[in-house]
């Protein structure tokens, strides 16, 4: 599960979350810390996040986390990137 890869642009998440009832809260997960984190209230999500706070030679994870408003919660699987410049 999940997915690794090398990047030399600054690593890129394109996230696209369809809920069976509104999602509540949505967060991007780095390193089991949340940095990014959104409040939709609608049934179908599409975004793009970029770490701007991503360093060259590091490798992190991430992986999304989405809370619906009745309260069902889902995950994706996470990725690891390491960016290189």
């Amino acid at each position: 599960m999940g997915d690794a890869f090398t990047t030399k642009e600054r690593p890129t998440l394109s996230v696209v979350v369809r809920g069976t009832t509104p999602v509540a809260r949505l967060r991007i997960v780095r390193n089991d810390q949340y940095v990014y984190s959104t409040e939709p209230k609608t049934t179908d999500v599409s975004l793009i996040y970029q770490d701007d706070d991503a360093r060259p030679g590091q490798t992190y994870y991430y992986y999304v986390r989405a809370e619906q408003a009745d309260g069902n919660l889902a995950w994706g699987s996470p990725i690891w990137i390491t960016y290189e410049k």
